[in-house]
């Protein structure tokens, strides 16, 4: 009898009023590389990109409290690890067919403010519920899980950020064709989807070929 033994990516949720005070006041030192790559950032009501920096921090405090409802937070969290459920086997096998030293813990923030997802080294992801469906947010935990899991070789190669975005894209299609879509389309994105295709799942010689890429004029090999 052959044993089937269930792979688990463990998923710690963490959330609090503070937590998302912290978020908001860290959009601020963010504000100039926001407006660079045109992301869109949700903040509090009456709170922009243009006026965010004049924020006092009582001020945020105060925005933050008149928004924060834990409950809604512990209803999401329930409802996420029902759906984590239903991909957590796949993104593991996918994972470690690229990274044989896969993270297997990391820290999730849930958070109403900011990018729809983030990561930060060495295991932590940043999750947006505003006006989300548990889907979506099951997906950008993925997508954050593999760029946590490439992160150290997308800056040995340093990689640009919108390539690095299309990587992880090509990666998530690899291990859920159906429920990803590729994002903008950075400089060279065909050659960089060739040497995807050619390399994968040899992560770092896929990477290492990609990083030749910037600069290229279109058209160049």
């Amino acid at each position: 009898m052959v044993q089937i033994i269930k792979l688990m990516i463990k998923l710690n949720f963490i959330y609090s009023k503070d937590q998302d005070v912290s978020n908001v006041i860290n959009l601020i030192g963010d504000i100039d590389w926001i407006v660079k790559n045109k992301y869109n950032v949700i903040l509090p009501s009456l709170f922009s990109i243009n006026n965010l920096a004049d924020q006092k921090k009582e001020d945020t405090e105060s925005a933050v409290c008149k928004e924060y409802d834990q409950k809604v937070y512990f209803d999401i969290e329930k409802k996420l690890r029902v759906e984590w459920d239903k991909i957590d086997h796949s993104l593991e096998m996918g994972i470690n067919k690229i990274n044989k030293n896969a993270l297997k813990e990391f820290n999730i923030y849930l958070t109403k403010y900011g990018f729809v997802g983030g990561y930060e080294l060495p295991n932590e992801v940043i999750i947006n519920i505003t006006s989300r469906t548990v889907d979506q947010m099951a997906g950008s935990i993925a997508h954050e899980i593999i760029h946590l899991n490439i992160e150290s070789l997308i800056q040995k190669y340093k990689i640009e950020h919108w390539t690095k975005e299309r990587i992880v894209n090509l990666i998530s299609l690899k291990i859920f064709p159906t429920k990803f879509k590729l994002q903008r389309d950075p400089e060279n994105s065909e050659l960089i989807g060739k040497y995807f295709e050619q390399y994968y799942p040899d992560i770092e010689k896929m990477i290492s070929a990609i990083s030749g890429v910037h600069g290229r004029r279109k058209g160049e090999e």
